[in-house]
């Protein structure tokens, strides 16, 4: 198992393609399953993601607003975001004449590169948690609306329903012509 791994259970719930491990519950899937396809490890019942697994698959999917997130992956993007943006202002100069804020023009780089990949995620997690993205509004209220947000975000995977964004269609009568 790799340093930094997080475990979802998955018990009473099958993977979307109903795929499994030929190979046994302790080795690594040769075919993609897990709440991310194709980065996942089956170790007894449980899928298993770390933080590099993480981190490539937000990218990857950078722009990707209709898919689901499941939360070990918004949570490690999340705390490598942060541990990111931690490292680089702490390159900031300190010179007898004064402070160079290298590591904060850095650090805002940083945050400018990965704002749409974050947005991304956000709202493919609250669409696993059976939210809508509307939610992100509630950043609006200054600190009850980021905790709303945090608890939103940490909610379990919720079965997928149809897309309410799109409305149905009804079949036209039989015999009316349109």
């Amino acid at each position: 198992m790799a340093l930094f791994s997080v475990g979802v259970n998955t018990r009473n719930r099958a993977s979307p393609q109903g795929l499994a491990c030929r190979s046994g519950p302790s080795t690594l899937c040769d075919r993609a399953v897990g709440p991310i396809q194709g980065l996942a490890h089956h170790q007894a019942g449980r899928y298993f993601i770390n933080v590099l697994q993480s981190v490539q698959a937000v990218l990857r999917k950078y722009a990707d607003f209709t898919t689901r997130a499941a939360r070990p992956e918004f949570w490690w993007f999340v705390l490598f975001a942060g541990i990111a943006h931690l490292a680089l202002n702490s390159l900031n100069i300190f010179t007898d004449h004064g402070t160079v804020y290298l590591g904060a023009s850095l650090s805002g780089a940083f945050g400018f590169a990965t704002v749409v990949p974050a947005l991304a995620v956000t709202v493919r997690r609250l669409r696993d948690a059976g939210r809508s993205w509307v939610e992100l509004f509630w950043l609006l209220l200054p600190i009850a609306g980021l905790i709303v947000l945090i608890v939103h975000l940490s909610e379990p995977s919720r079965p997928q329903t149809a897309n309410p964004s799109t409305p149905a269609v009804e079949p036209a009568p039989v015999g009316v012509a349109s």
